[in-house]
């Protein structure tokens, strides 16, 4: 729908404060990469013939839909990858291996409709639109939803780790910068460089080479994970679930405010997990029956 523009410039001001609130709480704002490197520090000489192999036909993506819901599980193979980065911020990295068995993610963020279908009502949003991801929600209130889906839902749902998130997001470990591709965000990612300070429709963007839309931009996605800065300590070795404990819970992704430095696939960000915003949402991880 069209506004006029003291509607879209009374939207801006209402937007200023989230914006500011997600900085404070922590919002990276990685340095910009100076010349792309053809594979990360410390990459393994097997990792980096397997990443430079010829790409091959992506096969379609074994899916399955909850009759509940109505969120569509993609299957993620399992294997191991180079997480993080050395170039962006402290708490980017430094570069670990980190190694995941096969799990499921949703295709897409969690809409307003997928809400409002489990939990019956919503939370305020700034545009109430079924097919907009549903924002304004804090991580135990998705704790909650996630506990009302399970005891109706015949599979079984979580949040992803911030691992498993970023595996999914760059392809398995294949792309190094975007969940998609390395040089071109405009093409699935709804951001500061489209033009727009609007939610948009999940699955209006190019999906990654997994079938995953909106990994990138749209809203920010919480993660399970407690957050901590050096994340290598936590985060290594088999299906790494971080910190035991601690005071922030991560989230991942960037949003349609955010500019291309923070739609890299290796920025973090960190907030209490009773706060919430305008800018931040969530998919699921889970299991089917």
């Amino acid at each position: 729908m069209n506004r006029s523009l003291p509607d879209r410039i009374a939207r801006a001001v209402r937007l200023a404060p989230l914006l500011t609130a997600l900085l404070l709480a922590g919002c990276p704002w990685p340095a910009p990469e100076e010349s792309p490197q053809a594979f990360p520090e410390g990459l393994s000489l097997q990792a980096s013939r397997r990443l430079s192999l010829p790409e091959t036909k992506p096969t379609a993506p074994v899916t399955w839909r909850d009759p509940v819901s109505g969120i569509t599980l993609i299957r993620i193979p399992g294997g191991c990858f180079r997480m993080g980065s050395d170039r962006g911020k402290p708490h980017e990295g430094p570069v670990h291996t980190v190694c995941l068995d096969d799990f499921w993610l949703a295709s897409h963020e969690t809409t307003q409709k997928q809400w409002q279908t489990v939990q019956r009502s919503l939370p305020l949003q700034t545009i109430t639109d079924p097919r907009l991801p549903v924002e304004n929600v804090s991580w135990n209130e998705i704790e909650t939803f996630v506990q009302q889906l399970n005891t109706r839902s015949p599979g079984r749902f979580r949040l992803p780790t911030e691992a498993e998130w970023e595996y999914a997001c760059r392809d398995r470990g294949r792309t190094l910068r975007y969940c998609a591709t390395d040089d071109d965000p405009a093409a699935y990612a709804w951001h500061m460089g489209s033009g727009t300070t609007t939610l948009h429709p999940v699955g209006g963007k190019r999906p990654n080479a997994l079938g995953l839309h909106d990994m990138n931009g749209n809203v920010w996605e919480w993660v399970a994970d407690w957050y901590k800065e050096r994340y290598d300590e936590t985060a290594s070795g088999n299906n790494p679930t971080g910190p035991v404990s601690g005071s922030a819970r991560v989230f991942r992704g960037g949003s349609v405010l955010s500019g291309e430095e923070l739609l890299k696939a290796t920025a973090r960000a960190n907030l209490w997990p009773d706060r919430k915003n305008a800018l931040l949402g969530f998919r699921l991880a889970g299991t089917p029956p």
